[in-house]
């Protein structure tokens, strides 16, 4: 199959893996920094898959083999720190569909804006998933360390156990599930612990006049050599979002207070969505 885009690289070489398919995907830029990562990272976790890439690296033909990996118990795949490690996302349908269960350790950025932290991944993303197809989905996510721009010296541990039938179809449905609760993490490195004071305290005077089991659980990284606050939220039906401060993607300092504001107003926004979709 043959494609012609600069956008989905991820989504197809990964469907490419699970349908057995050869792709071949023309692009008119060469394949980004993170891309290339990715395409590392899949052969780490398969086996016996064949990648071609041209001189100007914009031509990749990929032809998928098996997915099993054979990571030692100490062994880390460094990600990188052009991307967060929204790498995850794809290993997890991948794990599911491989031969035995998928175990590794990735290095890298935690949490940043362009990509969704490894934080809402491991509270909305994952739980989601076990809840839809419980009994039949086991999937385990670790935050060893967290890491930020630009030394992006995170670690995650992903456990995806593979499944021996076949998925059950799912009938997604816009339903009228009331939220119960909020929920979220407040992160900072080499900043006052009062910047996580702050943000938890306008998460707070903001929800709390509409519900009242609001939690937001705060973490001060110890010698952090990257500066770096923000907040990620998520609700008891998995919507979720999330803003954060660096020096590497702002131009200028932005507060606590605003941050969190930010955090709430998407959150917001979410919600607005999912309560017209069920009117």
């Amino acid at each position: 199959m043959n494609f012609r885009t600069s956008t989905n690289v991820r989504e197809m070489v990964t469907f490419s893996l699970l349908t057995g398919q050869n792709i071949s995907i023309e692009k008119e830029e060469p394949l980004s920094a993170s891309e290339l990562k990715f395409l590392d990272l899949v052969s780490a976790v398969t086996r016996n898959t064949k990648i071609y890439i041209s001189n100007r690296k914009c031509k990749l033909d990929f032809k998928p083999g098996s997915i099993e990996s054979e990571f030692a118990e100490d062994e880390q795949f460094d990600c990188g720190a052009h991307r967060a490690l929204s790498y995850i996302e794809p290993l997890i349908i991948l794990g599911l569909y491989s031969k035995s269960q998928l175990e590794i350790k990735l290095k890298g950025i935690t949490n940043d804006n362009i990509d969704t932290s490894v934080d809402l991944m491991r509270n909305a993303l994952v739980p989601m998933l076990m809840e839809y197809y419980e009994g039949v989905v086991d999937i385990e996510l670790k935050i060893l360390q967290k890491g930020f721009r630009p030394s992006a010296n995170g670690l995650v541990q992903l456990r995806v156990a593979a499944v021996k039938q076949n998925l059950p179809a799912l009938k997604l449905l816009s339903t009228k599930k009331l939220i119960k609760r909020i929920r979220g993490n407040a992160v900072a490195g080499k900043v006052s612990s009062q910047f996580l004071g702050r943000i938890i305290s306008t998460v707070r005077e903001q929800f709390n006049d509409f519900i009242p089991d609001v939690w937001v659980y705060s973490e001060l990284i110890k010698n952090s050599p990257d500066r770096f606050y923000g907040v990620s939220l998520y609700t008891n039906n998995y919507l979720v979002a999330e803003y954060f401060y660096d020096e590497t993607n702002e131009d200028e300092s932005i507060g606590a207070d605003d941050i969190a504001r930010v955090a709430i107003n998407r959150l917001l926004d979410e919600i607005e969505k999912a309560s017209e979709l069920c009117s």
